[in-house]
């Protein structure tokens, strides 16, 4: 069931706007097919449940892992991205603090 979970969802969100080929010599630049994301997402889904490959359950993946799989991550731990989000974070934290909505933030321990 969680497969087929994450297959739905890199179809869904994770490849809804890869539209050409980018690290597949063979087909760069050419347009991607609904075939081929649903193909995709199943050899990722299986290599990502393969126990005998990660040899453990409760093991985090990291980026370059998931890179290794050729999977292309945006890193928001760059820098120019951990401002982005704290300004947000701030923004949200000093909304949700104003209009009596504490109960959802218990500490400013996010970044």
């Amino acid at each position: 069931m969680t497969i087929e979970l994450l297959k739905k969802w890199l179809v869904k969100y994770k490849f809804k706007n890869w539209t050409e080929h980018k690290t597949t010599a063979t087909l760069l630049r050419t347009p991607v097919t609904s075939e081929q994301k649903e193909d995709r997402a199943k050899e990722i889904a299986d290599k990502l449940s393969d126990s005998n490959l990660w040899k453990s359950h409760g093991r985090p993946i990291n980026i370059e892992t998931l890179e290794s799989i050729r999977l292309i991550i945006e890193d928001y731990s760059k820098e120019e991205y951990r401002k982005l989000i704290r300004q947000y974070y701030d923004l949200f934290f000093d909304f949700v603090t104003k209009n009596g909505h504490s109960i959802f933030i218990q500490t400013r321990k996010f970044i």
